[in-house]
């Protein structure tokens, strides 16, 4: 696997771990002004998943199988198809 991907893959994993430590907050202990920007945070982690996973995705389709993807509509379609039409039949197949 490339170094660059591996790099990709690792910073979407603490992203994800970021994401998920931020949702264990009890934000019912803060006043109305601090839970907004506690939200707002955990939305902002949120969207920063979603990006670094599509370009993640993006990445290891064009390293492996050499479709060069230009939006995340498309990495994300070409991801699910690889998913269902490949993935999933070798998981049932092997019980």
């Amino acid at each position: 696997m490339d170094k660059r991907l591996e790099k990709q893959i690792k910073e979407l994993q603490n992203a994800i771990k970021n994401f998920t430590d931020s949702l264990s907050i009890n934000c019912n202990q803060y006043d109305s002004i601090a839970q907004d920007a506690i939200k707002s945070g955990q939305v902002q982690k949120f969207e920063f998943c979603v990006e670094l996973y599509w370009k993640t995705l993006k990445r290891y389709i064009q390293d492996t199988h050499g479709f060069d993807l230009k939006s995340p509509k498309a990495t994300i379609k070409k991801g699910l198809i690889w998913i269902f039409m490949i993935i999933r039949p070798m998981r049932q197949q092997l019980g």
